[in-house]
């Protein structure tokens, strides 16, 4: 993938245009690194062998082409933006070990670590913020948080013992938003908290999961674990002294 975009800039880089060489740089984002050790909430709802390779800390590569890198900042400035205006307008608590207004907990039994939007003022309320970007299709038919994303956030008021959380989605198109307000569920919390104990159990045993394994949009070739997926149970037989160990002694790259 990476190659046939490079390619792609060459030809079309006379030497004298922005964009070719923008989207080389982009590229020269990607990075080759290890899992962090942790459960992540965001990705919990997704394909859970990626979380399984997160707590092996296994090796990686991102895989992210211009395009999808610029989405995803187009997201992460949305954050901050509204972060910013929220923080300013006295909504949202700020944060006094951070720069910004977000909180961060570990779960360090179950290995989760995560980090929500914010919580709201004024101290003790219970409700917290979630801040989703989302195309303008998918805004037009938006009734409601999205599963995901209520899985997510259900693991955040857990970790962060909050009542409420408050669901803000903008559409990119045209900055429109809409919000949500949703209680703590427990037969919510309980369908993904089913997830992170299965999660745990696959680690603690290293058998890598069969269930709730699914392909991400573009296939399972854009994940950044897919190399060491497509050899999964050779890769734990090469490195099972040092995962038994991991078990045993907890977090070792985790923030």
């Amino acid at each position: 993938m990476g190659l046939k975009l490079i390619l792609k800039t060459l030809t079309r880089d006379d030497g004298v245009r922005i964009v070719p060489k923008l989207e080389r740089h982009l590229l020269k984002m990607n990075w080759k690194g290890n899992g962090d050790g942790w459960i992540h909430p965001s990705g919990v709802g997704y394909c859970v062998k990626a979380q399984f390779w997160n707590l092996c800390q296994a090796p990686f590569e991102d895989k992210i082409d211009p395009l999808l890198r610029r989405i995803f900042d187009n997201g992460t400035y949305f954050h901050i933006r509204t972060q910013k205006y929220l923080l300013k307008a006295g909504i949202m608590l700020p944060n006094p070990k951070r720069k910004d207004g977000e909180w961060q907990f570990e779960d360090k039994k179950h290995r989760i670590h995560g980090t929500a939007d914010g919580l709201i003022a004024p101290k003790g309320c219970g409700s917290m913020l979630e801040l989703k970007s989302i195309g303008d299709r998918g805004y037009s038919i938006l009734g409601g948080p999205k599963h995901e994303h209520l899985w997510q956030t259900h693991l955040y008021m857990n970790g962060l013992k909050q009542k409420r959380t408050h669901y803000i989605y903008e559409n990119k198109n045209s900055q429109l938003m809409r919000e949500f307000v949703e209680e703590f569920d427990p037969e919510i919390f309980n369908t993904i908290w089913e997830r992170v104990l299965y999660i745990n159990k696959c680690f603690e045993t290293l058998t890598i999961p069969t269930k709730w394994v699914t392909s991400q949009e573009g296939g399972c070739s854009k994940c950044k674990f897919s190399n060491v997926c497509s050899h999964g149970d050779k890769w734990i037989r090469e490195n099972k002294k040092v995962l038994k160990k991991l078990i045993k002694t907890g977090v070792k790259n985790g923030k």
